[in-house]
């Protein structure tokens, strides 16, 4: 089995996970999902999505202060330096760091499924077989509205993502009257490919 601890908000915890998944999609290993409960993003997986069942997510609330997960943080830290991984139990252990070596050596992250007890703690997208997303379906209530909205869309509708709940200098620089602006131009003027 292949624990897996995504964090940040949800496209970077989907795509950790959707990149674990693929990796040890050939060997179907077994994999656990530590999902944490945050105030930024304040769900369970389970309201979100189904995944295969081999995949296994346990739904976790962090509720500590900001000082106590700073000091568990700290903690973390010092453990790691005496040699000491957290949480204890697994053979091997990739962090941020580890991955972003791995990723530059070319290491080939399939050999996961080799491994005998792994745990991850990402918030980026490290393999992909070229199918991203494909394992992840909707819960059936929000399919069923994504449906309902989607079913009035038209071959020229354009989705606009607009971030305002963290990314200060975005709400600053970006007021609304800016997108609306330019949603309002015919479409061959709004430059492509990325946004505003």
């Amino acid at each position: 089995m292949i624990t897996i601890k995504p964090y940040g908000g949800l496209g970077n915890r989907i795509r950790s996970i959707d990149s674990l998944i693929a990796a040890t999609e050939k060997k179907q290993v077994p994999i656990k999902i530590i999902w944490e409960k945050t105030p930024s993003l304040y769900c369970s997986f389970d309201e979100l999505f189904t995944l295969p069942g081999r995949v296994h997510v346990i739904n976790k609330k962090k509720t500590q202060s900001l000082l106590v997960s700073k000091c568990f943080t700290l903690a973390g830290l010092i453990l790691k330096r005496i040699g000491l991984r957290i949480p204890v139990g697994y053979k091997t252990y990739i962090f941020e760091k580890e991955l972003k070596e791995l990723k530059d050596a070319n290491y080939d992250f399939r050999k996961l499924s080799e491994e005998k007890s792994v745990f991850i703690e990402t918030q980026h997208r490290f393999f992909s077989i070229g199918k991203d997303f494909e394992t992840f379906r909707p819960v059936e209530s929000i399919l069923k509205r994504v449906n309902k909205i989607t079913s009035n869309f038209s071959s020229n509708t354009i989705g606009v993502h607009i971030r305002r709940t963290d990314n200060q200098k975005s709400i600053d620089f970006s007021p609304l009257e800016l997108f609306i602006n330019k949603c309002k131009k015919p479409y061959n003027q709004i430059r492509r490919p990325g946004f505003f």
